[in-house]
């Protein structure tokens, strides 16, 4: 839903904001599905928005209680 809900904002040409974008990856996590968080938060970067602490925080949640932690590593590396 909260994917549909970011693809719903482009449609009609309204580019979302990092806390748009944060709370569509925290609720990826909340519904145990990382590979939407972290195509989400590699996507900020097209649209030129920029993630902060709680995003990462969110997509690395999402990670971690998947499991995933080459992609959590990867993640990490990107934000030093």
């Amino acid at each position: 839903a909260a994917v549909d809900s970011l693809r719903q904002l482009q449609a009609e040409s309204t580019e979302p904001n990092a806390f748009v974008c944060s709370a569509a990856i925290s609720a990826c996590q909340r519904a145990n599905q990382w590979a939407p968080a972290l195509a989400l938060l590699d996507s900020m970067d097209e649209r030129r928005v920029c993630a902060d602490a709680i995003t990462f925080n969110a997509a690395l949640s999402a990670m971690a209680q998947a499991a995933r932690w080459e992609p959590a590593l990867a993640v990490l590396k990107d934000m030093v």
